[in-house]
């Protein structure tokens, strides 16, 4: 990032002919896009929800759904019990803009997660995303990771019919094209129903 910067600088001050950054490939980008996005479409969440229960341990799945933060981003969240709302302390880099994020709960999940949010997230980030990817395994739902739970968030919150600015500050992106091209996935098929 650094050598590109500089490259960057030096072209645009006149000082280089030609950006020789430009003709080399990112090894970072290109093993981005070529990983696949997942996402649970609607049977796998159908799926999903019939396989929760009242434990701590399904509270935090349906707090990785319904709030799309990023694994370890749970583990620093804060809850505001007098406006219902939860506060994402997010890391800034280059694929994010926002510094905080506060993104609103519905009352019934507030009222779910309110007593028991002390004893949420106490293992570690790793230990917390083996043991969600196994559960999903073991319900029948494969190759799904803690990060598809956050790409199915985008995805939902587009076919819900929120506006752009507002999913991608609620994903803390700083381009909106980072949260429709990346994050969120068409399908035909889907409804607001749904």
């Amino acid at each position: 990032f650094m050598i590109k910067h500089i490259f960057e600088e030096e072209f645009e001050k006149g000082t280089l002919t030609r950006n020789p950054i430009l003709t080399l490939k990112n090894p970072f980008s290109q093993k981005r896009c070529s990983k696949k996005r997942t996402w649970l479409n609607i049977e796998e969440q159908k799926i999903l929800k019939a396989n929760l229960d009242n434990s701590i341990f399904s509270k935090e799945i349906l707090f990785y759904l319904l709030t799309g933060c990023r694994l370890e981003e749970a583990f620093t969240a804060q809850l505001n019990t007098e406006k219902q709302f939860v506060e994402i302390t997010r890391k800034k880099t280059e694929f994010s803009g926002v510094q905080k994020t506060y993104i609103p709960l519905s009352k019934s999940f507030f009222d779910l997660i309110k007593n028991d949010w002390q004893y949420m997230f106490k293992i570690t980030p790793h230990a917390m995303s083996l043991k969600i990817s196994r559960y999903l395994e073991s319900i029948g739902i494969k190759d799904k990771t803690t990060h598809s739970l956050r790409h199915t968030f985008s995805s939902n919150t587009y076919y819900l019919g929120t506006d752009a600015k507002r999913q991608q500050y609620l994903l803390g992106h700083a381009s909106i094209n980072q949260t429709y091209d990346t994050y969120t996935t068409f399908d035909i098929t889907i409804t607001k129903e749904d």
